[in-house]
C-alpha cells in the first residue's frame, strides 16, 4: 500500500509518468521481503503447553477471527496433560477476547477445591482481569467486572498471559498454543 501511495503522490506532487511495471515490481519486492521475515520468525517458534501444578487444572481458551465472525473454544486439561474436555462457542466480534475469558470463567464457575489457571493471549484482557490496566480497556469494563464477580472468593484461580506463537488464521483453526 505504502508503495501505491508513494507513487500517486510522486505523480500528483510532483508530475511525471507512472510506471506501472516499476510500481508490480516494488509491490512484489516487499511482499517477498515481508514473507521471508515473517516465515523465519514462525520457523523459530515452537509452540510448547506447560502443564499446571500437580493436582491442579488448566483452562486454555483463545478466539478466532474471520471477517465478521468470531468464535472461541476452552481446552481444559489435567497436569499430566490428559484433554478433560473441550468447549466451544459463536461470539460477536466486539471484545471477542474478553468474551472468551468469560465462557472460561463461567465454565469453571461450578468446579470446586481445585486449583484453576485461565490462560489467554491477550495481555490487555488478561492485565485487565488482573487489575493492572490503567482504565485504557473501558470497551470491556462490563465483562470484565462479570469476571470478577466469578472469581470473587476463588482464591485457587489465576488469570494468565501466554505469548501467541503462530500468526491466527480462521482456516488453521484453534490451538495456537494447545
Amino acid at each position: 500500500m505504502d508503495s501505491v501511495w508513494f507513487s500517486r503522490n510522486q505523480l500528483v506532487h510532483h508530475g511525471g509518468n507512472l510506471n506501472i511495471i516499476h510500481l508490480l515490481w516494488t509491490i512484489c519486492s516487499r511482499y517477498h521481503e515481508l514473507i521471508c521475515v515473517w516465515l523465519e520468525k514462525v520457523s523459530n517458534l515452537h509452540p510448547v503447553w506447560h502443564p499446571p501444578p500437580l493436582d491442579s487444572w488448566k483452562f486454555n481458551f483463545d478466539v478466532a477471527i474471520w471477517k465478521s465472525l468470531a468464535f472461541t473454544t476452552i481446552v481444559y486439561r489435567d497436569y499430566e496433560g490428559n484433554i478433560l474436555f473441550v468447549r466451544t462457542k459463536r461470539l460477536l466480534l466486539l471484545v471477542g477476547e474478553a468474551r472468551a475469558s468469560l465462557f472460561a470463567a463461567q465454565e469453571v464457575f461450578l468446579i470446586l477445591d481445585v486449583p484453576i489457571i485461565l490462560e489467554g493471549d491477550s495481555l490487555l484482557v488478561m492485565d485487565s482481569i488482573n487489575q493492572r490496566g490503567r482504565g485504557d480497556a473501558w470497551q470491556i469494563s462490563a465483562l470484565v467486572s462479570d469476571i470478577h464477580r466469578l472469581a470473587h472468593g476463588r482464591d485457587n484461580w489465576k488469570f494468565e498471559h501466554v505469548k501467541t506463537t503462530k500468526i491466527k488464521v480462521f482456516s488453521g483453526g484453534f490451538g495456537n498454543h494447545w
